[in-house]
């Protein structure tokens, strides 16, 4: 134990902060290990979102794996206020696999009532230990560059700002360096995808990796069934963008069935 305990504090001295421009928007990163059986403590933040923000979150591991090997599965999550007030907990009936977990937040109390700005705590819970990514709800614009990492043995968890069909034609402001998602709704065994809309060179959103689709649970062995396609952004240059989805069949040459659009301004 003592080893393992050597090793989770030299990956905490190990964690780095980076943020670039003149208008820096401060945030920490810190990780430490803990002795008392209950694994590694993972601390992000603080991220700034408005109020009825939605939050993705997503696991990834390094390869290969630099210590703590075993498999780790997400147990579930929850949410506090600044005085550990409890405002929301989801816990898995069955713990799902790091690697297949896609966790959604929406900021808003029991009732749907989006949260009142103010300081807030989001743990998430797994077999190999807890990350507590700090929030905060504000209703100005944020700004300033922002870009944060930390992990422990390899094992990080991003953070993005979610949208979903819910948000068609709006507006989401971002910082530059933070994260987006966007997930929308679709069957692929039908045929039709959802696919980003050709357009000009993008210089204000950078693709992380390529779109996945996630199905919902079903059955062993069900056919048909659906799920989220899934996009994921990095915010780069200031400014205005539109992004655009068609859901079609890529083989057809008709009308698509659907499009979603949303604008994004990344502020200075």
């Amino acid at each position: 134990m003592n080893e393992r305990i050597k090793l989770f504090t030299l990956m905490a001295a190990l964690l780095m902060l980076c943020a670039t421009g003149p208008a820096l928007a401060q945030a920490s990163a810190s990780a430490s290990a803990s002795s008392t059986g209950e694994g590694f403590q993972v601390t992000l933040g603080e991220f700034v979102v408005p109020p009825g923000a939605m939050l993705a979150l997503e696991f990834s591991r390094s390869e290969p794996c630099p210590c703590q090997c075993d498999p780790i599965r997400v147990l579930g999550w929850s949410l506090f206020a600044a005085s550990d007030a409890l405002i929301q907990e989801h816990v898995l009936s069955e713990p799902a696999p790091i690697s297949a977990w896609l966790g959604q937040v929406a900021l808003v109390d029991p009732v749907g009532t989006p949260l009142a700005p103010a300081a807030y705590r989001l743990r998430v819970d797994t077999t190999g230990g807890a990350f507590r990514v700090l929030l905060r709800i504000s209703s100005e614009a944020p700004r300033g560059a922002f870009r944060i990492s930390a992990d422990v043995c390899g094992l990080s968890l991003s953070v993005f700002r979610m949208i979903t069909e819910a948000h068609a034609e709006g507006t989401v402001n971002l910082r530059a360096g933070e994260h987006l998602m966007i997930v929308l709704s679709g069957n692929p065994s039908t045929g039709y995808e959802w696919a980003r809309a050709l357009a000009d060179e993008d210089v204000l959103l950078t693709p992380i990796g390529d779109p996945t689709f996630v199905a919902d649970p079903a059955p062993a062995g069900a056919g048909g069934t659906g799920g989220v396609f899934i996009f994921r952004f990095q915010a780069h240059d200031p400014g205005i963008t539109l992004l655009e989805f068609r859901y079609a069949r890529p083989w057809e040459s008709t009308a698509e069935e659907q499009t979603f659009r949303v604008s994004i301004v990344v502020n200075p």
